[in-house]
């Protein structure tokens, strides 16, 4: 045993001289592309989100880190006694999806509150990320929260199971004490980041983009390829339509009575199509708790949003998902016991849409349509009196600037709707509306036509080729969906690690 150890120990000190000089190297010649550590993995090892950097107006800034990918945002590292400074965290709800920041609920905010106090300067920073669930808006929270914030809004938890999904052993290194430790000292290390970075290269971090690698792991072209291997992505959206009358309901055909059963059985709330198991709910108590407290000990007031879905106009949904949402349970659970605000969302969009809640609220199964984050806006605003945050209003000034604040927001949607190329709308396993003003479903055609450009204008776009494809098959348009194979081949590099 003895001489097995040594033996082991010999072999091993040349290696580890090995790899500490070319740490050396390494960082001695200060390569970029060995650094670049992609924020969806990695979690508490990742480059800062901000970096501080000197502005062409010499004012010393944060601002995102351009390495990531990311939307480009900047504000002052000292803040001006007006200023009232909010960080917006979350997935691709807090993002904006499908129409980016400014149509965000922070944009919304920031001029709600702007036309209120003009006299006051409200910054506000998006940090909500496509596809982000808890564990991931925390390792942000941990920076941000010494940027000296006013206040945190949080709307998360439509993302813990593809998280789970994605980053099963990522989470179990995060939320073990000893593992997390050793790997934020392997971090430190450019050798080790890079041997990371390359084994990660291709890890598809997405349902759709995973579909993608289905279908191109298939070798072979058919003409039920799009369908038969993206069978489970599409699991809500044939109960939706069976159920409802939906436009297009891909190789439904294919499923039996009792199959179709079982899935109605695992998306009885209409809303999910996973179930939410202890682990995952631990995750995102965790990720709460420690969000909150961190804001309890700095005294930074914070503000959680529970979860609102697109319920097809089913009043029935409305009543099982209000019973069996895990993540709304979850938030009132935590916020209850750290006595954290949250404002719950569904009563307000309840109220505003006169109880009817679908493709007029949403985008898709989950994205905000534009009135809805100004709904959303209105609510954190509400709050903010509530909270004391900021200056009560006489209420005969507050109804006139109620009513102007109505108004220029109604003027500002269509403007945005005019001008703006919101193209990832159509890129969801959904049938979409054509604006955020209707409720009419976009026929066959409108679908194509926007797919296509979307794909002209991004030809990444993994889940336009999804939709495309699909679509296709359904129209039995083969040739057309060999195409879509095709481009798919051509471009399977440039998606299959979003």
């Amino acid at each position: 045993m003895k001489k097995i150890l040594k033996n082991v120990l010999f072999m091993s000190v040349p290696m580890i001289i090995v790899l500490a000089l070319v740490e050396v190297i390494v960082r001695l010649l200060n390569i970029p592309a060995l650094q670049d550590e992609p924020y969806f993995f990695g979690f508490s090892g990742c480059p800062e989100y901000f970096q501080e950097v000197n502005s062409e107006t010499k004012e010393d800034v944060y601002r995102t880190n351009l390495q990531k990918n990311i939307e480009k945002t900047s504000f002052n590292i000292t803040k001006s006694d007006n200023t009232f400074r909010v960080f917006t965290l979350g997935g691709s709800c807090t993002y904006g999806e499908p129409y980016g920041p400014d149509g965000a609920f922070s944009h919304w905010l920031k001029a709600r509150l702007s036309t209120m106090y003009p006299e006051m300067n409200f910054e506000m920073i998006n940090c909500g990320r496509q596809g982000f669930g808890s564990i991931r808006v925390r390792n942000i929270f941990d920076e941000i929260v010494n940027y000296d914030p006013d206040l945190i809004v949080v709307y998360f938890g439509n993302n813990e199971i593809r998280d789970n999904h994605f980053h099963h052993s990522e989470i179990n290194i995060e939320i073990r004490p000893l593992f997390k430790t050793i790997k934020r000292v392997l971090d430190n290390s450019y050798i080790f980041r890079m041997i990371f970075h390359l084994v990660i290269k291709n890890h598809t971090t997405s349902y759709g983009a995973e579909a993608i690698k289905n279908i191109i792991n298939n070798g072979s072209f058919n003409n039920n390829v799009f369908s038969s291997r993206i069978e489970y992505l599409n699991s809500r959206r044939k109960i939706l339509d069976k159920k409802h009358g939906g436009l297009w309901v891909p190789h439904l055909d294919s499923l039996s009575l009792s199959e179709f059963d079982k899935l109605d059985k695992n998306v009885a709330d209409l809303v999910r199509v996973n179930v939410w198991h202890e682990k995952i709910k631990n995750v995102f108590k965790m990720n709460i708790r420690h969000i909150g407290q961190k804001c309890k000990t700095k005294n930074v007031p914070i503000i959680f949003l529970t979860l609102v879905r697109n319920f097809y106009y089913n009043r029935d949904a409305i009543i099982l998902f209000e019973k069996f949402s895990d993540a709304n349970n979850v938030l009132r659970e935590v916020c209850t016991e750290e006595k954290i605000p949250l404002i719950e969302t569904l009563p307000a969009l309840l109220k505003s849409y006169q109880g009817n809640i679908g493709f007029n609220s949403f985008v898709d199964s989950g994205h905000p349509t534009l009135l809805t984050n100004q709904i959303i806006a209105k609510e954190i605003t509400n709050k903010l009196f509530k909270l004391k945050l900021i200056p009560d209003i006489d209420s005969l000034k507050y109804k006139a600037l109620a009513n102007k604040i109505a108004s220029q927001e109604k003027i500002d949607r269509e403007n945005f709707l005019l001008n703006s190329q919101y193209y990832s709308l159509i890129g969801w396993q959904e049938l979409i509306c054509m604006n955020a003003s209707t409720d009419r479903k976009a026929t066959q055609t409108e679908i194509i036509s926007l797919a296509n450009k979307a794909l002209e204008l991004d030809p990444g776009n993994e889940k336009a080729y999804l939709l495309l494809g699909a679509l296709y098959t359904y129209l039995k348009d083969y040739e057309n969906v060999k195409i879509v194979w095709e481009k798919i081949k051509l471009q399977y590099n440039n998606f299959s690690v979003k």
